[in-house]
């Protein structure tokens, strides 16, 4: 499941202005154009308002849907725009977003599973095990503990601790329907938070069976207009 989750992470576009919603609203004539803005530390490009009060990016041209940022790394715009992940070296936003903190968290479970599985050597080191009490547990085998061994432990638990902590982060993120970028505003409470319930479901989905898997919800892909439109409250729903 952690293979799955990466490679829909990596291999999913995080979402561009559709072309319906490009239709809707033409970029208008006489934008200056900034060639070649991408890579690292670009800095903030302001966007154009058209003549419609839709925005318009000013780097790639197109028609920039609400929550939808330049990413300069890729050169291009994405539809609720959370962060660039060198990890997965791919763009996180409203298509991959729900794969990515499913990601997260099975890693997580995987260095913490590992650890379990290792534990024997560090209780043998600790003294909660004697040599016998270690080769029994192995089934008899004569395999001896290694620095590798206690290393393995080490790591997956400071690995496993570390993405629980960013699990953490991304699931309050996700429950106050906000993202990385809009979180670093100052403390303001998002405009399109619903409460908890609502806000994870927007993620996750609806039915709550398909939540561990890493599938975009039909129902949620509906609701949001392909990503161009989130509710700012429930009573719209």
């Amino acid at each position: 499941m952690v293979l799955l989750c990466y490679l829909k992470t990596a291999l999913t576009h995080p979402g561009g202005a559709p072309l319906f919603y490009k239709s809707a609203h033409p970029t208008p004539g006489g934008i200056q154009v900034r060639p070649g803005a991408r890579g690292w530390g670009r800095g903030r490009i302001t966007p154009i308002l058209g003549p419609d009060g839709t925005l318009h990016c000013r780097t790639c041209e197109s028609a920039k849907p609400p929550r939808c940022k330049h990413d300069s790394v890729t050169g291009e715009c994405a539809l609720k725009f959370d962060h660039f992940c060198p990890w997965v070296g791919n763009t996180i936003g409203y298509r991959n977003y729900k794969p990515f903190v499913l990601f997260v968290g099975y890693t997580a479970a995987a260095a913490f599973f590992a650890a379990f599985c290792c534990r024997h050597e560090l209780f043998l080191v600790s003294g909660l095990e004697s040599r016998d009490q270690y080769k029994s547990a192995l089934g008899g085998s004569s395999w001896q503990p290694g620095l590798a061994g206690m290393l393995a432990v080490v790591i997956s638990i400071s690995f496993g601790f570390s993405l629980s902590c960013f699990l953490a982060c991304h699931l309050h993120i996700a429950s106050s329907n906000t993202s990385t970028v809009e979180a670093q505003g100052g403390g303001r409470a998002s405009p399109y938070d619903l409460g908890p319930s609502h806000n994870l479901q927007q993620v996750f989905g609806s039915r709550w069976q398909s939540w561990l898997m890493p599938t975009i919800s039909d129902d949620s892909h509906v609701a949001t207009r392909m990503g161009t439109y989130f509710r700012r409250s429930v009573a719209s729903v």
